[in-house]
């Protein structure tokens, strides 16, 4: 397949590439975490029991433990990424044919299980990913690589956890299942169509390595830093948008609407702006600009909190956050793919991990803020964080 058009500086094959193999990262996740923390709610099951399901994130969080592994397998394939995402996206799907055939309320205990192992291997897909993208993409068009990447989860998150939600409720469990399975069949095709040059690996990648990622912050004390520092201030706010629309008085149906599927429209806006500005500006002095950006963008969660809850207004509010919010993503994830030069999926794992890392922190921490002064008060303090990463990166820029 080999169609004579282009989309974001990339032949259409390669940015539907991009899209899907990000978007079959993302749906078997979201729906194992938000849609089955739903219906596992709806069957009456406790916050504490729903809680588990959450646990499957985690694998993101911790992926660069077993990066190594995927590039000596990878190297092992004669450095053809595309046959180690080919062998992962089959168990994928095989692991939700069987989750299909199990029963939500008998099967639980086993349908968990399989949520984790799906966890791992869409946590173990995207650092195969990663590499790929790096080795199809040039200096020039990462950025636009990095915003199909962002496009990809949005769909992802819209089918993942909106579609099959409403599939589920209208024809039960294994629809829902067989959806996902049909969604990540799409990648499988995408990628087994796809024509990617052999590349030998550097020697040290045909043996299970950690030393070189141990490594790799060795010179790059400040740029661990504003992995650390950059997401905090915006995802103190973006993780109380849920709470704050249903303290404001919708309706869990209303808040899925606003949130999951208008809100979510903000992620397009941003992944062009975010490959518009990297472009112009490169990816230092855009993740410079993003957190002034995101120090305004999420002020505006303030006008649900203030009373302002028209539905209009609700939705323009999530789209800017998630507009803002997507900006910094994918500046970041630009800048981590260009620093991982010797290996690219152990040195993309690895900074990737401590960003999402230091993002469910934040995340937590918001609630935790939030809980004792108000969403008022939070919102406006993140705000104040961002404004002072702003200070501490342009005062450090040079050095990162």
């Amino acid at each position: 397949m080999n169609l004579p058009i282009k989309i974001l500086n990339f032949k259409a094959q390669i940015a539907f590439l991009i899209i899907s193999l990000n978007m079959a990262q993302y749906i078997s996740v979201g729906f194992f975490s938000e849609s089955l923390a739903a219906i596992l709610r709806q069957d009456g099951l406790s916050l504490k029991k729903i809680g588990a399901v959450y646990f499957i994130g985690l694998f993101y969080g911790f992926r660069f433990l077993w990066a190594p592994f995927v590039e000596f397998a990878v190297a092992k394939m004669g450095g053809v990424y595309k046959n180690f995402i080919v062998v992962i996206l089959t168990l994928m799907i095989i692991s939700l044919g069987i989750t299909s055939f199990l029963n939500v309320r008998e099967n639980l205990g086993f349908i968990l299980i399989m949520a984790g192992l799906l966890g791992f291997l869409s946590a173990t897909s995207a650092i195969a990913s990663s590499a790929l993208i790096i080795k199809i993409s040039t200096p020039q068009n990462l950025a636009s690589a990095n915003s199909l990447g962002a496009s990809g989860n949005f769909i992802g998150h819209v089918l993942g956890t909106g579609v099959t939600l409403i599939i589920y409720a209208n024809f039960g469990w294994i629809a829902s299942t067989l959806f996902l399975v049909f969604l990540t069949l799409i990648a499988l095709f995408m990628i087994i169509t796809f024509k990617e040059l052999p590349r030998e690996l550097e020697k040290s990648q045909n043996h299970v390595n950690f030393k070189n990622m141990a490594m790799f912050f060795k010179d790059k004390k400040f740029w661990l830093s504003v992995l650390m520092l950059q997401g905090v201030g915006v995802c103190m706010s973006f993780g109380l948008i849920n709470p704050i629309l249903v303290d404001s008085g919708r309706g869990l149906d209303e808040v899925g609407k606003i949130v999951h599927i208008y809100g979510l429209c903000g992620v397009l806006l941003g992944s062009v702006i975010a490959s518009y500005l990297i472009n112009k500006l490169g990816s230092i002095k855009t993740i410079i600009l993003v957190t002034l950006i995101q120090a305004a963008g999420i002020l505006t969660l303030l006008l649900p909190i203030l009373g302002y809850t028209n539905f209009i207004v609700l939705v323009l509010v999530c789209q800017i956050c998630f507009a803002v919010y997507t900006v910094g993503a994918v500046s970041v994830s630009t800048m981590i793919m260009r620093k991982a030069t010797k290996h690219p999926a152990s040195e993309c794992a690895l900074q990737s991990s401590i960003s999402m890392l230091f993002q469910y922190i934040s995340f937590a921490l918001g609630f935790v803020i939030a809980s004792f002064v108000g969403y008022k008060a939070t919102v406006v303090f993140s705000s104040i964080i961002c404004i002072g990463v702003f200070f501490y990166i342009l005062k450090f820029k040079k050095f990162i």
